[in-house]
């Protein structure tokens, strides 16, 4: 069983692995020639 607890004002959202590796690797996605290919 998954039990999420959370203040009334908070917010709970689910990130994929793309959108996660983009935060995590933002500063290398964007130093690079080809951004697409650092993503891959």
């Amino acid at each position: 069983m998954d039990v999420s607890l959370a203040w009334p004002s908070n917010e709970i959202a689910v990130m994929g692995a793309e959108g996660a590796a983009n935060v995590i690797f933002r500063r290398e996605i964007a130093a690079a020639a080809d951004p697409d290919a650092v993503r891959q």
